[in-house]
C-alpha cells in the first residue's frame, strides 16, 4: 500500500487533481480520486479548523480554475441552486478571513507547543532520575500559552494537525493544558 503523505491546506488550489482520493483523516475522504479540488472544499476545510489532508497519490493535472468554476456551476441546476443570502456570503467572507489570520498565528503555537514540550520534557526526566528541578520553565510556558489563547482563543484549533514527536504521551500532556486552560479561560477563571 502506498504511504499516505500530508498536505498543507495552504497549498491546495481549486482545479488540483490528485490520481489517489484525498482524506480528512485516515477514515474521511473529502474528495476520490482524479476528481478536481473545489473551492468549495477548501474552504470547508478552513471552517472545521483542518490544516493538512493526507494522499497516497501524485498530483496528475491542474485544471484553470476558472474553468472549474464554470464545471462546479453546471453541476447545479439553476432551479435547484439555492439563493445565497448575502448574510451567507458575508459569513463565509468572515470566517476566511478569520481562519487567514489563524494560520499567521499557526506559527507562534507551534513554537509556544515546543517550548512546553521540552519543558515537560526536562520535568519528567527529572522526576524519572529522582532529582529535583526548576518549575520557572513549566510556569513560564503556562504563561505563554495563557497569552498566546487570550490572544485568540481559537488557535487552539491547530493543536490537532501538530505533529507529535517520538512520544506521544509527552504531546497529549501538552495538548490537555491547552484544553485546560481555554476551558478556564471560557470560564472566567483567574490565571
Amino acid at each position: 500500500m502506498p504511504k499516505m503523505r500530508k498536505i498543507s491546506v495552504e497549498e491546495l488550489k481549486p482545479g488540483m487533481v490528485y490520481d489517489k482520493p484525498i482524506y480528512v483523516d485516515s477514515n474521511n475522504m473529502l474528495i476520490a480520486s482524479n476528481a478536481p479540488i473545489r473551492e468549495s472544499d477548501i474552504k470547508k476545510l478552513m471552517t472545521w479548523g483542518i490544516t493538512e489532508v493526507e494522499t497516497a497519490g501524485v498530483l496528475v493535472k491542474k485544471v484553470d480554475p476558472v474553468e472549474e468554476k464554470k464545471e462546479d456551476a453546471a453541476r447545479e441546476a439553476p432551479a435547484e441552486r439555492p439563493k445565497e443570502k448575502a448574510s451567507d456570503t458575508e459569513n463565509e467572507k468572515r470566517i476566511v478571513t478569520e481562519y487567514n489570520d489563524l494560520l499567521k498565528k499557526r506559527k507562534a503555537l507551534i513554537e509556544v507547543h515546543n517550548r512546553a514540550r521540552n519543558a515537560v520534557e526536562a520535568a519528567y526526566k527529572s522526576i524519572r532520575a529522582n532529582a529535583a528541578f526548576d518549575t520557572r520553565d513549566l510556569e513560564d510556558s503556562v504563561q505563554g500559552i495563557v497569552r498566546l489563547l487570550k490572544d485568540n482563543s481559537s488557535i487552539f484549533l491547530f493543536l490537532y494537525g501538530l505533529d507529535e514527536g517520538r512520544d506521544y504521551t509527552l504531546t497529549h500532556s501538552v495538548n490537555v493544558t491547552f484544553y485546560s486552560l481555554i476551558t478556564g479561560i471560557a470560564l472566567k477563571y483567574s490565571p
